[in-house]
């Protein structure tokens, strides 16, 4: 059995945050809802700093998971003064019972980010902890690695992202816990991206934008809008730097992404970034930011992401 969600920051705002050039500051909107209803579900829990055999462990639970879930729940911390190399080691020193299998350690931390509000730093610090952890040489030396350490590294990195696709949320679910989780999740696959834990894609970024700028959305889409909106914008927000490069790079395998469509009646669709695409997603937030009809919260994301595509653009071509 995994390990229970637990609240891993001390507090969160419980009432939904925007920020703009003037900084934070709170919005009334009907959609979507104050994360708050997502994070009352969470108890907290007593945090230990020492990696200890006298924490208790919870009955049905493996204790190598439990005691690694406690460090990191540390770490995420937004008062923890743990740098992301002593999470590791510290977490490194439990896995003598079960040498180089941590791969239960990627999926706990992938859900513990989909439980993280997209715009809170424990986010960065999570994705940093992922990159850490993969390419740590106390872990290397620890497992003894049968093939090369690259190759160890590599597969470290191939489950990861075999679980970043299990673990995707639905965006198509009924439920605005799963839709939230959706919005989430996308800003930590983005904030993953941009640490180039995997070979640069533009792949995750145009299915995002896909979904949120489609010509006509379902009627059983209209309520998930403005999650298709924030997910979307997301991409932009945490890893728009990394896609206007691979523009600049003119690399047609780098930046060409061929997949099935939406409509799987469909011919495999073959889709390059390229400056035009660029500037089609930055009208789109703009159409997005100026449209009463969608959330406040959307609208304020949609006008940031417009914002900061421009002044890449602007400032990256020479």
């Amino acid at each position: 059995m995994s390990v229970p969600l637990i609240l891993m920051i001390e507090r969160l705002e419980h009432d939904q945050i925007c920020h703009d050039n003037t900084g934070p500051h709170k919005v009334e909107s009907s959609k979507p809802k104050s994360w708050s209803g997502i994070l009352s579900s969470f108890k907290p829990k007593p945090i230990t700093k020492d990696p200890p055999n006298f924490i208790s462990v919870p009955l049905t639970y493996n204790e190598d998971d439990y005691l690694n879930w406690l460090i990191v729940q540390d770490f995420v911390q937004p008062t923890s003064t743990m740098s992301v190399q002593e999470a590791v080691s510290r977490m490194i020193e439990t896995f003598a019972n079960y040498g180089h299998n941590i791969r239960s350690v990627g999926t706990f931390i992938i859900t513990m980010a989909e439980q993280i509000p997209y715009w809170h730093p424990s986010q960065l610090k999570l994705a940093r902890l992922l990159w850490t952890l993969g390419r740590s040489e106390e872990r290397l030396r620890k497992i003894k690695p049968v093939h090369c350490p690259e190759q160890t590294i590599d597969q470290f990195y191939q489950d990861l992202k075999e679980d970043m696709t299990e673990n995707e949320a639905d965006p198509g679910s009924e439920s605005e816990a799963d839709q939230v989780i959706y919005v989430n999740y996308q800003a930590f696959l983005a904030n993953v991206h941009a640490l180039e834990v995997w070979e640069a894609s533009p792949e995750p970024a145009i299915w995002a934008m896909k979904r949120a700028f489609k010509p006509k959305l379902e009627p059983w889409e209209l309520d998930m809008a403005d999650y298709y909106v924030m997910g979307a914008a997301q991409w932009v927000v945490w890893n728009g730097q990394g896609l206007f490069k691979m523009i600049l790079q003119h690399d047609a395998d780098a930046s060409t992404w061929t997949a099935t469509s939406f409509d799987e009646k469909s011919p495999p669709e073959i889709q390059q970034l390229t400056l035009e695409l660029w500037e089609s997603w930055k009208n789109e937030f703009d159409k997005a930011g100026d449209d009463e009809k969608v959330g406040a919260e959307a609208r304020n994301l949609a006008m940031r992401a417009a914002a900061t595509m421009q002044g890449l653009q602007r400032t990256m071509q020479f």
